[in-house]
């Protein structure tokens, strides 16, 4: 959520996913608002609820498929 701090590697990985995807924001383990807009974005090309928040169902379609690979 916006303004999340990480320092296992999750928001990283969120970051650096979204950039892969076309939906670019700063990678640096803070959920900043960039990455904010980037995850509602992405989130809305994927007919998810546009909430900001990667829950199981947006984390899934980050991580699905190898997708951005």
């Amino acid at each position: 959520r916006l303004g999340d701090c990480d320092t296992s590697g999750f928001v990283n990985t969120i970051e650096s996913r979204l950039t892969v995807l076309g939906f670019p924001c700063t990678v640096d383990n803070e959920f900043r608002s960039d990455t904010d807009t980037a995850v509602r974005a992405f989130q809305r090309s994927r007919s998810l609820t546009a909430d900001g928040q990667v829950g199981p169902n947006t984390w899934a379609a980050l991580t699905e498929g190898g997708i951005g690979d």
